[in-house]
């Protein structure tokens, strides 16, 4: 599982097109989508799950069906890419496969766009603030952790 994290990384690095074993393909069918989501979902090790409701409150619920170092490096990668912004390809992949199969795609395109124009508004502050890169959690702030430091 680590192997495929790894593979899916670099690929996303590197730009090049998601390979077949990644669980957002869209160059097979959706008989085979769902075989390889199944394929991961049954050799998961963690899990987290996002609720979200129409007034914007939501929620993130999170599980680990194994303990241990792979299980540690590879969520805490998982949760660095989702706060970094690199699984937004992911994201939007999914949204696309969705839409395929949705009654109303423009829902999902209506989504992607305003997203878009979200995003556009948290880079030009960035950019009139002078910062390059900013993560939507520091880390180290979760559970005092700064306070252990010595």
């Amino acid at each position: 599982m680590f192997n495929l994290l790894l593979k899916r990384i670099k690929s996303l690095v590197q730009k090049k097109p998601l390979q077949q074993n990644n669980i957002i393909v869209n160059n097979i069918d959706k008989n085979e989508q769902e075989k390889v989501a199944a394929e991961i979902v049954d050799s998961c090790c963690s899990k987290f799950t996002f609720f979200i409701r129409e007034d914007g409150e939501f929620a993130i619920t999170s599980e680990f069906f194994r303990d241990g170092e792979e299980v540690i490096d590879v969520s805490s990668m998982i949760l660095h890419m989702l706060n970094s912004g690199l699984l937004a390809e992911y994201f939007v992949e999914s949204l696309k496969m969705w839409s395929q199969n949705a009654d109303d795609p423009k829902f999902i395109l209506e989504i992607i766009k305003r997203w878009k124009v979200l995003y556009d508004e948290d880079t030009n502050m960035d950019k009139k603030s002078n910062k390059k890169f900013k993560l939507a959690v520091d880390p180290s702030d979760v559970f005092g952790l700064k306070s252990l430091k010595g």
